[in-house]
């Protein structure tokens, strides 16, 4: 491994990067660890994106200040994951001029110190990404000027963010501007207080050609509305409705350069509603079951009749055994599923997602959507466990990082006591019971000869063995309605 030349070393570890978990993978740390080589190759890609808390701020500053520091040229992303931690680092991290994405978590805005909030707004001019979850500003003109102090700005997401309405117009100063390169945005406006931050962005977003809004409520759907027509460039689009709307709230909306669509729902309602003055290529739409019987009431010939040509194939491709889902004899097969991800080469033009309850019915659904009843097209159907089905698509929203475990991509459902760790659970408890139950039997033949001392040293183990028991079944059954994905 020493003699191999240092582009190949390189490959290498730009390899294990893009294959290991965010911020870089175990196997890229241990390699580092080999030789001052391999450190060098593999110290671009783990200095890319930092995570920085109160328990990581002293190795952080140590690296960043370094007689020879090379964090400055090879850091990119960072993520406070606290106030704290902001407050520590956040008037140290100037070296940093190249960042390009940023991360706030859990920020109280009011909390931080002038010196903290000064290099925020003024030091990262090359800014592409900006994230903000689980925050809370005291005003929305604060949230306004932190999104308006970074001119390159390309990608900004917004999530559970709490914002305080300003009352006081005449403190109001000028109106920041919303930076002009910006490219995709992903907003949750279920609160009312985030509606005049939809209507500021709408005068600078021209450019924009990806939208992800959350949590729309009726009451949204005007300022909605309005910030879609100021978005000529508009191909991509997804929305999630909290409530369903009404023909009249939907007036004017216009989408000519929309090619992808993606909708959730509480009812066909809404995308019905939509589908009628919308026209894209792909549409996905994720709709919430109680059962199958609730999924053929539906009214799908309402919505078979707004699809969009490229959505509807001509009758005689359209059959019951259209659909792409695998039927539920070959759910449980590992082949089966690990087969049939790699036969798609491209997205289905219609994808149809139902999340419901309970689990036993999920392997149904799929082929109830092909019934003639139901959808009766060519879709790529699928039933999913989560009841929250708002995932981000890497594939058109560039600026989203996989997010922690309550907020990652839904697995499809892959049948009753299909993988996971329930398996290595069990082999665990029985190679332990066994072990016990040796022990035991080598304890009472010590007391067959010891007397009393010989039993005194096996009650401890045949004491354990009936809690193991009682381990064992109850890991198994909790296996057995778990999905492996639950918040």
């Amino acid at each position: 491994m020493s003699c191999l030349p240092a582009e190949l070393k390189s490959l290498v570890a730009a390899h294990l990067a893009v294959a290991g978990c965010p911020p870089c993978s175990p196997a890229l740390a241990a390699l580092s660890l080999a030789s001052t080589q391999w450190a060098a190759a593999a110290r671009p890609h783990l200095l890319r994106a930092l995570a920085l808390s109160a328990r990581t701020a002293p190795a952080f500053c140590a690296l960043l200040h370094a007689p020879r520091a090379t964090l400055p040229a090879h850091c990119a992303a960072l993520t406070f994951e606290d106030t704290p931690s902001a407050n520590a680092l956040l008037p140290r991290v100037q070296p940093l001029r190249s960042l390009r994405r940023l991360e706030l978590r859990e920020l109280e805005w009011a909390a931080l110190a002038p010196d903290s909030t000064a290099p925020l707004l003024a030091v990262f001019t090359e800014l592409t990404e900006l994230a903000v979850h689980r925050a809370r500003f005291p005003r929305e003109e604060t949230l306004r000027r932190l999104i308006g102090a970074f001119p390159a700005l390309e990608h900004l997401a917004l999530s559970d963010v709490a914002l305080a309405p300003c009352l006081c117009r005449e403190e109001r100063g000028p109106a920041p501007v919303v930076p002009p390169n910006l490219r995709s945005v992903t907003l949750d406006v279920h609160l009312p207080a985030h509606l005049p931050l939809l209507q500021w962005l709408a005068t600078g977003c021209a450019k924009v050609h990806t939208v992800d809004i959350r949590g729309i409520t009726r009451a949204a759907v005007p300022e909605l509305v309005a910030f879609l027509r100021a978005l000529p460039a508009l191909a991509h689009l997804r929305l999630s409705f909290l409530e369903d709307v009404c023909p009249d709230d939907l007036a004017g909306l216009q989408t000519p350069a929309l090619r992808s669509l993606a909708l959730t729902a509480p009812s066909l309602a809404t995308p019905t509603l939509l589908l009628a003055r919308l026209r894209c290529a792909t549409l996905a739409l994720t709709l919430p079951s109680l059962g199958p019987a609730h999924l053929r009431r539906l009214p799908w010939a309402k919505l078979r009749a707004v699809l969009p040509p490229s959505l509807s194939p001509p009758s005689s491709l359209s059959s019951p055994t259209t659909p792409s889902a695998p039927s539920p004899s070959t759910l449980n097969d590992p082949e089966t599923r690990t087969a049939t991800p790699q036969a798609k080469t491209d997205p289905p033009a219609l994808a149809i997602r139902i999340y419901g309850w309970p689990e036993s019915i999920l392997p149904a659904l799929p082929h109830i959507l092909a019934e003639p009843a139901c959808l009766a097209l060519p879709c790529d159907a699928r039933a999913w466990s989560r009841t929250y089905a708002l995932e981000l698509d890497a594939s058109s929203h560039s600026h989203a990082h996989e997010p922690k475990a309550p907020s990652s991509p839904a697995t499809a459902y892959t049948g009753i006591g299909g993988g996971g760790n329930g398996g290595d659970a069990r082999m665990v408890a029985l190679g332990t019971l066994a072990a016990l139950t040796a022990a035991g039997c080598a304890g009472m033949g010590m007391g067959m000869e010891a007397g009393m001392e010989g039993v005194a040293r096996a009650l401890p183990a045949l004491l354990l063995a009936p809690v193991l028991v009682v381990g064992l079944v109850c890991a198994g059954g909790l296996r057995l309605g778990a999905d492996g994905d639950d918040e």
